[in-house]
């Protein structure tokens, strides 16, 4: 907290923590670090979330300490389908009540699943570069981004871990560009996505989506809508 703080005062940006569970453990040891950060001053908290793999999900009781967050009016996101396949997506959905979703890219082989996410708005956060670093997928052109974007699935773009990975939130933004055959319209739609689908408080959403909108009407200058450079 008192870093965030520091950065903040340095660079004006805004900032919130997700504390993650960690499924590699049990749950009951998740349950009892989760009662430390609940414990403590709840300010900067905007949700709790789930790391992978999910291989005890089914076994351990992770889900009573999304319920314990949410009593405290603080909601749940997920890792889901990045490795494994859209049952995770529907059981992070259906048992931790998950209002986003890490990665989800494998959905697309389960119309249910799709339609969980769609019919229900839930975004999934991905992160093509750390999908293809990790052989999430095979390549890039066998990466379901534009399949997931042609289904109406809500996407944001994201980085997972930049000096990991050896990439940016720039780098990615081009892969979605170039993978997707996007235009400046698709592009800007997938940041309108990320500032709807955080946490951030409501004015600052509102700010940012109008400083976008500018931006999107300074760098049309005059070009037709849509029109790729």
């Amino acid at each position: 907290v008192e870093g965030c703080k520091l950065a903040a005062a340095t660079t004006g940006m805004t900032w919130g923590l997700i504390p993650d569970n960690s499924p590699h453990l049990p749950a009951a040891d998740c349950a009892r670090a989760m009662d430390e950060v609940l414990g403590h001053d709840l300010e900067h908290i905007v949700a709790i979330g789930m790391g992978g793999p999910a291989d005890n999900w089914w076994t351990d009781d992770f889900a009573s300490i999304y319920a314990k967050a949410r009593s405290l009016e603080i909601p749940g996101v997920s890792h889901a389908a990045e490795h494994g396949g859209p049952s995770e997506v529907i059981f992070a959905i259906e048992h931790f009540q998950a209002q986003r979703i890490q990665h989800g890219i494998g959905v697309m082989s389960s119309p249910a699943a799709v339609a969980l996410l769609v019919d229900n708005a839930i975004p999934c956060d991905v992160c093509p570069g750390s999908n293809v670093a990790l052989h999430a997928v095979e390549s890039p052109e066998a990466h379901p981004l534009p399949q997931m974007l042609e289904a109406g699935i809500t996407v944001t773009i994201s980085t997972d871990d930049p000096p990991m990975f050896q990439t940016s939130l720039l780098d990615d933004y081009q892969r979605a560009w170039d993978w997707c055959s996007l235009d400046e319209a698709g592009i800007g739609q997938l940041a309108r996505n990320s500032i709807q689908a955080s946490f951030a408080l409501e004015t600052n959403k509102q700010q940012w989506l109008a400083e976008l909108d500018q931006r999107a009407l300074s760098a049309a200058g005059g070009t037709t809508v849509g029109e790729r450079h």
